[in-house]
């Protein structure tokens, strides 16, 4: 009997231990930090791209001969997307506010600068089809 409670006492704080590793687990997976959507701009000296390091994605500028990126979009809301223009003097980008999916287009300059809303419908659903060739 004294084997049995023994080996009853083993589990169960094995049971504790490993329940312990998955909460840890849980929050590291959580944590996790990701880049995506790429967008080089037309003279591929810089790319924009976003990333969550903040704790949800914005925009990011860097030069493609290196260096660190600099954010330039501050929003509470995550950016959905980002996209050059042709002549790489603005960005158009995505984001939906409050999660709500109703995603409003803007433009701003690569420097942060000039945030401006091209569409005011929070009722809709706005989708950024990208630019011709020419602009």
């Amino acid at each position: 009997m004294k084997k049995i409670i023994l080996l009853a006492a083993v589990i169960l704080c094995g049971a504790a231990t490993l329940a312990a590793q998955d909460r840890a687990n849980l929050a590291q997976y959580l944590n996790i930090r990701s880049t995506g959507a790429p967008s080089l701009s037309p003279d591929a000296s810089r790319y924009a791209f976003l990333w969550n390091v903040t704790g949800t994605n914005q925009i990011w500028v860097c030069k493609t001969d290196g260096g660190f990126p600099e954010q330039i979009t501050f929003f509470d809301d995550r950016v959905d997307f980002a996209q050059w223009s042709p002549a790489a003097d603005l960005i158009i980008f995505g984001k939906s506010i409050g999660g709500n999916e109703k995603t409003q287009l803007y433009s701003i300059k690569p420097d942060g600068s000039a945030l401006t809303p091209l569409t005011n419908n929070p009722k809709a659903i706005h989708d950024f089809g990208g630019f011709s060739r020419d602009g």
